[in-house]
């Protein structure tokens, strides 16, 4: 296995560390997104670990920092931040398929790496798979039938809610509402409209794409809280469906601090990146 830095992108400012196989390379390559503002490195330094375990297979990995993030620089033109972070990937993939020949790609992303690899892979065709942890999801009538049933008998819960009212009820009226960031409307993305996500799934599983999807304890309390929520969500895709894995893992917090949640989590992308590269995409080169 060898590492090497690389600039690239229109104007070389964008900057990534290629992991590479000691054997000759197969499939498609993996492309690590940050997420939220954390670098190339990801939570804990698992996309380090899991780029070099993929190349002991014989994959390559590009793990790259958006513009404004860790060692690339700010982007110096207008362009809104979703639509900058998609130029940026879109130029990762022209610059390996220039520099190693790659043909297809797999993108990986936590949190709003997981939205910006949707929307990547959605614009283009040669994204081969993508794996979504913690990515888009929508609340559903189960999702707030398991939300309220797991609390209604938990006195914590009515004494936290009663806490809560009685500072809602002293807030001075006229209040102006908190403001988002400059920084969470930079690096963090909003999930497409549910039934556009339902749409473009459809789209890629028509395509021929491989999606995986991962959910944690750590959005139970927001968005998503069992397995069979994907299908409440999107319902079912019918031919090609199973081109569609979900997983659910209640016990694990969004960014897998515990280290048995880590290498569960490192052995389901491992495997699923290996059936990526072992498989026959219908996709146009």
């Amino acid at each position: 296995m060898t590492e090497r830095v690389f600039r690239f992108g229109p104007d070389e400012n964008l900057l990534g560390v290629l992991t590479e196989p000691s054997a000759e390379v197969t499939g498609p390559a993996v492309l690590w997104l940050n997420a939220g503002v954390l670098h190339h490195v990801g939570p804990f330094g698992w996309y380090v670990t899991l780029a070099r375990r993929l190349a002991e297979r014989g994959t390559l990995s590009f793990r790259f920092d958006l513009s404004g993030i860790g060692d690339s620089p700010v982007r110096n033109d207008s362009v809104p931040a979703l639509d900058g972070a998609i130029r940026d990937v879109t130029a990762a993939m022209d610059f390996l398929a220039r520099k190693r020949q790659v043909r297809h790609f797999v993108l990986i992303g936590l949190c709003s790496g997981a939205v910006l690899a949707h929307h990547v892979a959605v614009r283009d065709e040669r994204v081969a798979g993508a794996g979504l942890i913690d990515g888009p999801g929508y609340p559903t009538t189960g999702f707030y039938l398991r939300h309220y049933w797991a609390r209604a008998f938990r006195l914590r819960s009515w004494l936290g809610a009663g806490r809560r009212l009685a500072r809602r009820l002293v807030t001075r009226r006229g209040t102006a509402p908190e403001r988002p960031s400059l920084l969470a409307e930079s690096f963090f993305f909003d999930f497409p409209p549910r039934e556009q996500a339902r749409a473009e799934l459809a789209q890629l599983v028509q395509r021929g794409a491989r999606l995986l999807f991962l959910y944690t304890g750590g959005v139970a309390e927001h968005y998503f809280n069992h397995r069979r929520q994907f299908e409440e969500m999107f319902g079912r895709f019918g031919p090609g469906g199973e081109r569609i894995e979900v997983d659910y893992v209640a016990e694990a917090d969004h960014l897998y601090a515990a280290h048995e949640h880590r290498q569960r989590l490192f052995e389901r992308v491992e495997t699923w990146v290996s059936g990526c590269r072992e498989r026959t995409y219908q996709l146009r080169p």
